[in-house]
């Protein structure tokens, strides 16, 4: 499951655009419990793009409403074309996280909601064949 948002700009001046600035979250969510999270986060300013990745596997278990990703390795991967003390890979944080989940059928597919403890909601596409 997926999901995500960009944009990029266009020079006037030179006509050329921007690199894009995005923001994806994909779940992949095996038959056995095991998931793999990505987050990307792009931002492009001028001539200057970070990049950061977060990549996480673990364990879910589900209970009735409640659907609960535990980390059991995670890292963070930060790349910057301006500053070079921002290019680096380290370990992530491990963490435990619960969210009251269902899912939902909509003009752009089938959707797995996962709603935070303070309300808000994600919604995670399902890929397309060959994504």
């Amino acid at each position: 499951m997926s999901r995500g948002t960009g944009s990029s700009y266009r020079d006037a001046r030179t006509g050329s655009y921007t690199p894009p600035d995005i923001n994806s979250f994909v779940y992949r969510i095996e038959p056995n419990g095991a998931f793999q999270h990505l987050a990307m986060l792009s931002s492009s300013l001028g001539n200057c793009t970070m990049q950061i990745l977060g990549y996480e596997i673990g364990a879910l278990t589900v209970e009735g409403t409640k659907l609960t990703f535990e980390d059991q390795g995670a890292t963070i991967t930060s790349k910057d074309t301006c500053r070079r003390e921002w290019n680096y890979q380290k370990a992530g944080r491990l963490s435990k996280q619960s969210y009251v989940w269902r899912v939902e059928h909509d003009n752009m597919g089938t959707a797995l909601i996962l709603r935070w403890p303070d309300g808000k909601e994600d919604r995670y596409y399902k890929a397309k064949p060959g994504r």
